[in-house]
């Protein structure tokens, strides 16, 4: 069915519009809606099509001309606990993708691990508005450490340690033995943790934080996450190494279980109503998914669809 489908990009790779290949005519939807706006008779090719399209809504161009790519996966397929195509586009892109069906099947699909998830990070977010109480979080003050904030970050971690061995044991992930960062490392390209930016919420004078960006198997699994290898320190070695539980890492850590929530189940499992504003984060930078990475569904139906259409897909 995939065949029936194509994605037209702007020249940056952002999707912009579906067509979808019926009996007789080929049906065109604009991302940023879930109307639609031109409905052509089928043409010999796609990119004729696409041509047509252009020509007659102008109103409607491509910036910088555009192209048509072939989704990867098949209509109504997911990866569990990864979301996309995230909400770099706004909610009315899932409902251009099937009437808000994707959205509403991937919430409901995940409701108990969704839930978990907000209820374990409404805890930490509680404990880290506690601390920045008692240290407020400027540059003059990322070195200081302490025993709270060794607590947290151990928590910190180990939330987003039960992040990454969940979508590796989801996704068909197989090893004798326990995983490791050189396992975890493998859904950096995945799930494009990188690429997730985050700022403090009313906290201006702490910079913006990418706590994955440096990751990578060649630096070193974990020795390219410092945040991490904090964690891995004063774990094992309290008195030794009580200094590297500072707030830097803390701060990282923390930001890094809200972009693990994000990327599992989107944006809204951490809902900015439920934790602290002091302490809460919200995105600078999400990944931006192409055409051939995202999950779609058929045109809207006037009932509401079938969950049993949709099927999970696995990474490994």
């Amino acid at each position: 069915m995939a065949d029936n489908y194509r994605v037209a990009c702007d020249a940056s790779g952002r999707p912009q519009l579906v067509l979808e290949r019926m009996h007789d005519c080929v049906e065109i939807r604009h991302v940023h809606s879930r109307d639609v706006f031109a409905v052509h008779p089928n043409e010999a090719s796609w990119s004729a099509q696409f041509a047509t399209l252009v020509a007659a809504d102008t109103g409607r161009r491509l910036v910088g001309g555009g192209k048509l790519e072939k989704p990867g996966l098949a209509p109504r397929a997911f990866y569990p606990r990864v979301d996309r195509p995230g909400t770099r586009v706004g909610p009315a892109f899932e409902h251009a993708w099937g009437g808000g069906s994707y959205e509403s099947f991937f919430f409901r699909y995940h409701a108990a691990a969704r839930q978990a998830t907000h209820l374990a990070a409404l805890l930490l977010f509680h404990q880290f508005a506690d601390v920045l109480e008692v240290v407020e979080p400027r540059h003059e003050n990322a070195s200081t450490y302490g025993h709270a904030l060794r607590q947290l970050l151990i928590l910190a971690c180990t939330e987003v340690e039960s992040g990454w061995q969940a979508v590796l044991r989801e996704n068909g992930y197989k090893k004798a033995g326990s995983l490791t960062t050189k396992d975890y490392v493998k859904l950096l390209p995945l799930l494009r943790l990188n690429e997730w930016e985050v700022r403090l919420a009313n906290h201006e004078h702490w910079p913006a934080i990418r706590p994955f960006g440096s990751w990578s198997a060649q630096l070193g699994a974990t020795k390219s996450i410092p945040w991490y290898e904090d964690y891995n320190a004063v774990k094992h070695n309290r008195e030794a190494d009580l200094g590297r539980a500072k707030l830097e890492s803390v701060v990282s850590a923390m930001a890094a279980v809200a972009i693990m929530a994000w990327a599992q189940f989107g944006e809204q499992v951490v809902a900015i109503e439920s934790v602290p504003l002091s302490a809460l984060f919200v995105a600078a930078a999400r990944p931006a998914w192409n055409a051939s990475e995202i999950y779609f569904g058929q045109a809207p139906e006037p009932t509401p669809e079938d969950p049993s259409k949709w099927h999970r897909v696995q990474l490994f």
